[in-house]
């Protein structure tokens, strides 16, 4: 099992991202957060179970504010064989991991990003129009900014079968779903 490191925290702790690598994956999909070489904190990514191919890929933390909520976070993944997915969450000594909210998409790209230069970690996902078939339709970026503590939804890039990178701005365009 490999332990990605997420960040080093404000507080003397870091957050860990446990991903699958062998036959035994009970705690694949974890994030566990830690302070002073004590567990504070464990959450599931995107279910409270373990699964195969749910694991992180990347993760940037920032002070949010005052008070025991102050940590905020961002670590995108992998939820399953072909999606991806988000999850934004506060950290704290006396709490652990609080998650807030959380997107996802039957896309494996993801992209972590500070999309509107606001200081918060926002998101952007691929997906497929699944017309004729997800593996060969047209697919577009989704962007999601953090808004209050939530995954807004900004809008779609137009759909190609081009592999074109992530956006590095908040897009507006329609969503095709």
């Amino acid at each position: 099992m490999s332990v990605p490191a997420i960040g080093n925290q404000t507080d003397g702790g870091h957050l860990d991202g446990m991903e699958w690598t062998g036959p035994d994956y009970s705690l694949t999909g974890q994030l566990v957060y830690w302070v002073d070489g004590k567990i504070a904190g464990q959450s599931g990514m995107f279910s409270p179970d373990p699964r195969e191919g749910q694991g992180p890929i990347a993760g940037a933390c920032h002070v949010a504010g005052e008070g025991p909520d102050s940590l905020r976070c961002v670590v995108t993944g992998h939820a399953g064989a072909h999606g991806s997915g988000a999850v934004l969450l506060t950290l704290n000594r006396a709490q652990g991991i609080h998650i807030l909210d959380s997107v996802n998409s039957g896309s494996a790209s993801v992209a972590l990003a500070d999309l509107n230069h606001d200081g918060f970690f926002d998101v952007a996902l691929r997906e497929s129009t699944d017309i004729p078939d997800h593996a060969s339709a047209p697919q577009y970026w989704q962007t999601f900014l953090d808004q209050d503590g939530r995954f807004s939804r900004t809008g779609c890039t137009k759909p190609t079968t081009d592999n074109t990178p992530a956006p590095t701005a908040p897009v507006t365009g329609t969503c095709p779903r």
